[in-house]
Order: structure tokens, then sequence, then C-alpha cells
């Protein structure tokens, strides 16, 4: 099996990230977060990610993630690079949280957040699948991706969380769509499936790449918080 060659503060410096990259980090043990990195038109080092409901971030890139190559040629990697700002400027209100990944999508061409329901919104993985799905640039085969009773569970967990922060209407529509069963991209899915070459990516093809992800993950914060 390939090996996922991950990058960090450890083995490289924050200033030599290439022009586009994926980036995983750890909130706790169980929970990971996924964002792109990318140089925006100065030449600085930024990560796009969606933080939390309306909470769509473009900050200078982080030394607490993880970050991964993009297998695709240099202009496509510049296009993107400018998609991202072009997604943050026209979504600068933010984008909404939500679990269902076929009921909102990024505009092609200005980035903006268009959706199919009134209540939709995306998660930090499928945010990252939409940024480059709608430029034709597809990397993952969503049809693969089957429900798992731990979806749910995780689904349900996060909808309690995000209950302070949104409408009662929000709440309860997404509260049906989990109960209705829906597939979660993971981010280490996600980040997996965008490190590895020849896309799109079928689940059973990538559950073993990302397992190495969290590891990777794991033992990176472990020493970063330990201080070893």
């Amino acid at each position: 099996m390939l090996q996922m060659n991950a990058f960090s503060i450890e083995n490289s410096n924050i200033e030599d990230i290439g022009q586009l990259v994926v980036a995983v980090t750890s909130s706790t043990p169980n929970q990971r977060h996924i964002g792109v990195g990318y140089r925006n038109c100065c030449g600085e080092p930024k990560l796009l990610h969606l933080a939390w409901h309306y909470d769509l971030r473009n900050d200078d890139f982080p030394n607490d993630y993880l970050w991964y190559d993009i297998p695709i040629d240099d202009v496509n990697k510049l296009h993107m690079s400018l998609f991202c700002e072009a997604v943050y400027r026209n979504n600068f209100s933010g984008i909404p949280y939500g679990f269902a990944i076929d009921d909102c999508e990024l505009d092609s061409g200005t980035g903006g957040f268009n959706t199919k329901e009134k209540y939709a919104g995306m998660t930090c993985a499928s945010f990252v699948v939409n940024l480059f799905h709608s430029q034709k640039l597809e990397f993952l085969n969503i049809d693969s991706f089957q429900h798992l009773p731990e979806d749910k569970t995780w689904q349900r967990q996060i909808l309690q969380a995000l209950q302070k922060y949104c409408p009662d209407s929000h709440f309860e529509y997404q509260k049906k769509r989990i109960g209705d069963g829906l597939v979660r991209l993971r981010p280490e899915f996600v980040a997996a499936a965008r490190h590895l070459e020849n896309p799109p990516h079928v689940y059973a093809e990538i559950r073993e790449h990302s397992k190495q992800i969290v590891e990777q993950l794991a033992a990176f914060t472990k020493r970063r918080t330990s201080g070893t």
C-alpha cells in the first residue's frame, strides 16, 4: 500500500508549502478537521476551511496541521488557488453547517454557496469535496460510500452542539435529514482521496489510506502537545 507522505513543521517549513495542498488537524483524539492550503495572489500560505456554522475562514496557514500534496498539474493548482480566494470573497458572511451531501453546492463560476434546500449546509469535509468537484476536478466517488450506524451517532452529537448556534428551523431540517440516514464524509477519507493519484477514488480504495492519516495525525499531535 502506498505510504501517505505527510508534511508538517517537523519536517518542513510553512513557507515552503507549494501552491496547493490538503491539510488536516485533530481537535480531539476522535475528531479530525480538514481544509485546503494554498498560496494567495500575494504568495502567502493560507488555509481555507469551514470551521463551523457560518464560519468560513481564510487563515494564515497554522502550525498544527499535517499537509499532503495534491496530484494535479500546476495550471490547475493555480486555478484552484484563485478559486479559493473567490470562494472566501463571495461567501464572506459564511456557509451554514449541515450534514447532507446532495442539497447544496458551490457555484462553479463565482464560488458562491448555492442551496437546493433552505436549511442545507456543509461539513468541513464536504466543503473540500465541493470546492474541487465544482471545478470538474472530481477525486471522490461519493456514490461508493454507504451510510454506517456510527455516522448517525456522530451526526447527532454534532447536531446537539450546533443547536445553540442555529435557528430551530435549521436544527429541525438537519435532524430530519440525519434520521433519513446520511453518508458521512470523514476528513481523513477526503484527505486520502485528494492525495492519491488517478482519481476519482471509491471508498474501498481509500479506507486503509485514511487509517494512515489518522495514525500520522495522532502521533504528530502527541509529539506537539507533549513537547517531544
